[in-house]
């Protein structure tokens, strides 16, 4: 019978009659061969007992059983006139699923006879991320022999390793590594010798894959995740409504390290969440190897700031978890990470500052003086006499025999004064 409520193509489909059980229901029809049989079929039924078998004549070519969505099948038909059948058949008891099956748009292009190619399944829009790999299939039916020419933005694509593309002429495209050059409107030509006939549209998005960086807002912190699973950029859960980094779902007894370093002193801000089991799963903030806070359980988007020493600071986020009990999502999140180098008063006594030579050369300011053998320095600076406080300049000093060089890579300054401290 036919239905319209479920179908692949158009508006209905063959559906089979209700039946019992141990019984068997047939849709049959005849064709003159050789040529190509095409059709769509699906079932919902008792896995492996309640069954949709096609043959040609009495010789069995395919079945499905189960939960089994459309199918696209194809079978070369002999010459002579021939019998083809669908049968759905249960066994003896259990009924599963919808207990029904399904064909539809059945065609058969004679050997003799050329027939432009009919497109049965048009090939679909695609979004992926940014270096992974895409494909596009127009699924045909037609008098051989088919020619394919896929069309990226109707410009004729070629085969060519190197930029990632192959199947530029046969029914699946491959793209590998894709990049947001390659978005764009995909379409496959389709010729034979009865005509031709062009696939509708489909769509590449290219999704631009984050950094750490980007999704920490931290665009000047070098990120490390060098476990497995690692720490990954997301926009899904963010505390900033944009992006942030996440860790997890870990097996038992895993550990997801997320890391960077600072120069101290100064104040560390961060804003992070989880979702797991308490105490069972935790995430931790390490300074230097000690840890300094800890959330586990339920807990929302909240900020949390530690106070950081002098010299290189080692900053590690830990997600652990250590048992086999997943509760909530698993997860954990950092988003808004912010360092503020702490500020240097001016002192009443300043250490000794030697003699600095400064020289404006490619629009940088460079400063030499006089380097003692251990000397190791800080660079203040200010951009107004009068200011209250000296700044600390963040630039690395070099030490070469008995001078030592600093450059400030300053633009559209219109003065700024130096000081250089002996420590």
């Amino acid at each position: 019978l036919a239905d319209s409520n479920v179908f692949r193509h158009g508006d209905g489909a063959a559906q089979s009659g209700e039946i019992g059980h141990g019984q068997a229901t047939t849709l049959q029809t005849t064709v003159t061969g050789p040529g190509l049989l095409g059709f769509w079929w699906k079932v919902s039924s008792e896995p492996s007992n309640d069954r949709l078998i096609f043959y040609v004549g009495t010789s069995e070519k395919a079945r499905i059983s189960g939960e089994t969505d459309w199918q696209w099948k194809t079978f070369s038909i002999s010459s002579g006139s021939q019998t083809l059948k669908w049968i759905y058949s249960k066994n003896s008891s259990v009924t599963g699923g919808m207990d029904r099956a399904w064909v539809d748009q059945v065609m058969f292009v004679p050997n003799n006879v050329p027939t432009a190619a009919i497109i049965v399944a048009q090939p679909t829009n695609k979004t992926v991320p940014a270096g992974s790999n895409a494909t596009f299939t127009a699924t045909v039916v037609g008098s051989s022999t088919l020619k394919y020419q896929w069309r990226c933005n109707d410009t004729n694509l070629v085969n060519n390793s190197s930029a990632g593309i192959s199947g530029a002429t046969s029914a699946t495209l491959a793209l590998s590594k894709v990049t947001s050059s390659r978005a764009g409107a995909y379409s496959v030509v389709i010729t034979n010798s009865a005509g031709a006939v062009t696939s509708s549209i489909a769509s590449l998005f290219v999704v631009p894959v984050l950094n750490l960086a980007e999704a920490l807002d931290t665009p000047f912190m070098t990120w490390a995740s060098s476990s497995s699973p690692m720490w990954s950029a997301q926009t899904n859960v963010t505390a900033d409504g944009i992006d942030a980094a996440h860790a997890g779902p870990l097996a038992s007894g895993k550990t997801a390290t997320l890391q960077t370093t600072v120069r101290g002193p100064g104040t560390l801000s961060v804003w992070w969440k989880v979702s797991c089991d308490t105490n069972a799963a935790r995430l931790r903030l390490y300074v230097n190897g000690s840890e300094r806070a800890r959330i586990s359980g339920e807990v929302d988007w909240e900020e949390r700031t530690v106070s950081l020493g002098s010299g290189d600071q080692l900053l590690q986020w830990k997600y652990y978890k250590s048992s086999d009990v997943t509760k909530g999502s698993d997860r954990g999140w950092l988003d808004r990470v912010e360092f503020t180098a702490d500020v240097l008063p001016l002192a009443t006594t300043l250490p000794q500052t030697p003699a600095v030579n400064v020289l404006i050369t490619d629009g940088n300011i460079v400063l030499t003086w006089p380097a003692t053998t251990y000397g190791a320095y800080r660079i203040l600076y200010k951009d107004d006499l009068s200011a209250e406080i000296w700044e600390l300049l963040e630039t690395e000093v070099s030490v070469t025999d008995d001078t030592a060089r600093a450059v400030d890579s300053i633009r559209d300054q219109a003065q700024r004064f130096y000081r250089v401290i002996e420590e």
